[in-house]
């Protein structure tokens, strides 16, 4: 897959370990905010192997999967009152800082899509979570959106990018 590898806050798991290791507690959470996998007969979570996998572990949604995960996510978001959604924002670059060696990312510039105006959100902490960079080939399975621009901002900035293959 195409990631960017942060390796904070995994417990020092390569990121295929870290799957494996805390799969099932985060499937148990999705399915505990609302996400609807289907069951066997047996009222079991239907489990598929896909792939090279040697184990039946794929939880799924009829074909669906990634949709309802991310219907179940986008609801637990909207009805957190601690979150705030902005809408129709696409990121244009991260802002940072530099002291010396030390470069510190301090927020984002947006576009806000409908308004044309350029809104900045200052942070304390910075998550990218912009997807990979398969459009950036000629063939590709990976969503529309996977155009790497984030993985860009990131390099731009000095950013650590690996396991890109």
């Amino acid at each position: 897959g195409n990631l960017v590898a942060i390796h904070a806050g995994n417990r020092g798991y390569p990121p295929n370990k870290v799957v494996c290791i805390e799969g099932p507690d985060r499937v148990r959470e999705l399915i505990a905010i609302g996400a609807s996998f289907d069951h066997g007969e047996d009222g079991n979570l239907h489990l598929v192997r896909e792939g090279g996998h040697s184990h039946r572990r794929i939880v799924h949604a009829a074909d669906m999967t990634g949709k309802e995960i991310e219907r179940a996510l986008l609801k637990s978001v909207v009805n957190n009152p601690n979150i705030f959604l902005f809408e129709h924002h696409f990121t244009i670059d991260l802002l940072t800082c530099q002291d010396g060696s030390d470069i510190t990312c301090v927020g984002i510039d947006t576009l806000n899509t409908e308004t044309l105006e350029v809104v900045r959100f200052l942070s304390k902490v910075t998550l990218l979570a912009s997807g990979g960079s398969g459009h950036i080939y000629p063939k590709t399975t990976n969503p529309l959106v996977a155009t790497g621009d984030g993985i860009a901002m990131a390099h731009r900035d000095q950013a650590v990018i690996s396991n890109m293959e």
